[in-house]
């Protein structure tokens, strides 16, 4: 997996049993997961670091490279709880800016949800983020909270300090400290702040292996009254001999008995490749003192190491028996490398449906099937697309504007467009890659879509000098 895309580096790729329709069914559920990742609440230092400092990879020369602009969910059944993330960025590839649209299928328009800003340093860290939701008054996005960065002298994070707009003014809300030791965070403190001064709320100590693998994460609550750190629950790494992640074991603890006890368990097998081939997650169950399956979830990858295949199991306690509950169906492009694409700060598709489909080459589209029905098939169909730059561009060259505009989205029968291009050759591209439409082009003249099938396409457009410019629409 690309390092730009591993948002969560030494905890395993846990599927969650709500899926992302579920998840998207509750807007405010999904409105604070989106802005929480954004501002890494809740993720442990080692994974903040991981990610802040996920840039650092455009500071080597590299190959040309192909961006990621956007992609696209689509429900191919009830064409509604669709939704669509579009990233913008810098002339030096750096992701600026991330704009998340839900599709209100009522007026059939895209309709803005969250919004962030990202800004960085000399040595492109990330040293600010601001983000908000949409405001459907001023029909704009809001920015309504923000995080400042501060690093030591090697680069490494040691303190992060967020912020709440509120009244028009900005108020600390909360800020993390980390001890430094060789390099790795030995102690990282969250504190609250009630308005006059900060609070102790929680704390963690890290113990890492002479490989520097993490081993343990020991977390304690603050208790306000005694004034003393309480532990409240741990987790304990075992790695294989290539330093692989193959257990991780979480304890609570029991306040009766003074020690920690089982909480649950995920373990993880590995190819010959070093890839992920399967993870286990178990449950302790205290009454018997035995652990049961949960979620289960197998990966099959293609020659060129792409996880083309995921199915993922649910244990049933009635049939004692394993379950599919969802399959997902990846498409590469693998004649680009991983290593040669641009990819955003923050992988919103990864949160939402919770593994990496950047690894060894340009994923296309990712068919989401949903839990089997009782006849043994599949449910719903659901389609996730990936848009890119349609010329490979360099680290630092600036990107010419897409100044492309198509409207309405979606659209039933006519497509008009708006560009610089005066005159110059259009063509429509399914999801598939196939070519469905092509034709001459001349500014703000409308093209027929009528006979075109409903789904998702791209609208490549081509001046004579074969620039391209280009955006997606939904045909209904």
């Amino acid at each position: 997996m690309k390092l730009t895309l591993k948002i969560l580096v030494l905890t395993l790729l846990v599927f969650g049993n709500a899926s992302a329709q579920i998840l998207l069914s509750n807007n405010n559920e999904l409105k604070n997961k989106l802005l929480d990742r954004i501002h890494l609440k809740g993720v442990k230092p080692y994974e903040k670091m991981a990610q802040l400092n996920q840039f650092t990879h455009y500071l080597r020369a590299e190959e040309l490279k192909m961006r990621l602009d956007s992609f696209v969910f689509f429900d191919s059944t009830a064409a509604q709880n669709t939704f669509r993330s579009i990233y913008v960025y810098d002339a030096k590839q750096r992701n600026t800016v991330l704009n998340f649209y839900l599709w209100d299928n009522l007026n059939k328009k895209w309709m803005g949800f969250i919004h962030a800003v990202f800004y960085y340093n000399t040595k492109n860290q990330i040293i600010e983020t601001q983000s908000g939701d949409w405001n459907s008054q001023t029909n704009s996005f809001d920015i309504n909270s923000k995080v400042l960065n501060e690093y030591n002298s090697k680069g490494i994070l040691v303190k992060d300090s967020s912020y709440i707009f509120d009244s028009g003014i900005w108020s600390l809300d909360e800020k993390s400290e980390y001890t430094i030791i060789n390099d790795k965070v030995a102690v990282a403190v969250v504190s609250d702040h009630d308005g006059m001064s900060w609070v102790n709320y929680s704390k963690n100590v890290y113990q890492y292996d002479g490989s520097g693998n993490l081993i343990e994460d020991l977390n304690f609550d603050w208790d306000a009254s005694s004034e003393t750190w309480n532990e409240d629950d741990k987790t304990i790494f075992i790695y294989n001999l290539s330093n692989k992640l193959i257990e991780q074991t979480s304890y609570s603890w029991d306040f009766n008995a003074s020690t920690f006890i089982n909480d649950s368990r995920i373990q993880t097998t590995y190819d010959a490749f070093g890839l992920k081939t399967s993870q286990l997650e178990l449950d302790w169950d205290r009454q018997n003192s035995t652990w049961l399956n949960v979620e289960l979830f197998e990966v099959s990858y293609s020659q060129a190491k792409n996880p083309t295949k995921i199915l993922i199991y649910s244990w049933s306690k009635t049939k004692q028996a394993w379950v599919n509950i969802n399959l997902f169906l990846n498409n590469f492009d693998e004649s680009v490398k991983g290593s040669q694409l641009i990819l955003p700060v923050l992988d919103i598709f990864y949160l939402l449906f919770q593994f990496d489909a950047f690894s060894n080459g340009r994923p296309l589209t990712v068919a989401y099937y949903e839990q089997k029905k009782a006849t043994g098939e599949w449910g719903s169909r659901n389609l996730i697309s990936f848009h890119y730059s349609q010329h490979e561009v360099n680290r630092l060259s600036d990107i010419k504007k897409n100044t492309l505009k198509i409207y309405p989205n979606p659209i039933i029968e006519e497509l008009i467009c708006e560009s610089e291009i005066e005159n110059g050759y259009y063509t429509i591209i399914s999801i598939e890659g196939l070519k469905i439409a092509t034709g001459t082009y001349v500014n703000g003249e409308i093209i027929s879509v009528s006979k075109i099938p409903a789904g998702m396409y791209t609208l490549l457009l081509q001046d004579s000098q074969k620039h391209p410019y280009q955006r997606s629409f939904i045909k209904l």
